[in-house]
């Protein structure tokens, strides 16, 4: 059974790794609306382990909060994506990558709200999700922006 606090953590790791991700992508482009997004990801993500970080610094859970046990949450899955380690990346590498970052965060936190959660984790998480999911879908318009299918989902 796991407790609140390396929940928190894994949670932490997971915005550090997209942090790290966004952060090298930077100078992996030359599209400068592709370095503003990345940029912008890489701000909002630190926001996030600040927000995860606060909350696991203040102490309002000593550790001996467990969660359910049937909470499957697989904290040896690694969030990075097989195309992070190339050398370049074009920009369909990137939206690619970023996407299934968001889609993981996505359904994490998803999970996560199934579950009886003390009320201020529960609202942090609920922001979280508000927040990946608009980070998916600015990553996705940018995507049909630049390939210019945008206006075209029919």
């Amino acid at each position: 059974m796991i407790n609140i606090n390396e929940l928190l953590k894994f949670a932490i790791t997971i915005e550090v790794s997209s942090q790290e991700f966004y952060k090298n992508a930077q100078s992996k482009t030359n599209d400068s609306k592709t370095l503003t997004l990345l940029k912008e990801l890489y701000l909002e993500e630190q926001k996030h382990e600040r927000l995860l970080q606060n909350l696991l610094d203040s102490c309002l859970y000593d550790g001996t909060v467990s969660l359910p046990s049937n909470l499957n949450i697989n904290f040896k899955d690694s969030h990075n994506h097989p195309d992070e380690s190339k050398e370049k990346l074009t920009f369909e590498d990137i939206t690619n990558i970023s996407l299934a970052r968001e889609n993981k965060a996505i359904l994490l936190f998803e999970n996560l709200l199934k579950f009886e959660l003390p009320e201020e984790i529960k609202e942090l998480f609920e922001n979280l999700l508000k927040e990946e999911k608009s980070h998916h879908h600015q990553v996705s318009t940018l995507s049909k922006q630049i390939e210019g299918t945008m206006g075209n989902e029919n």
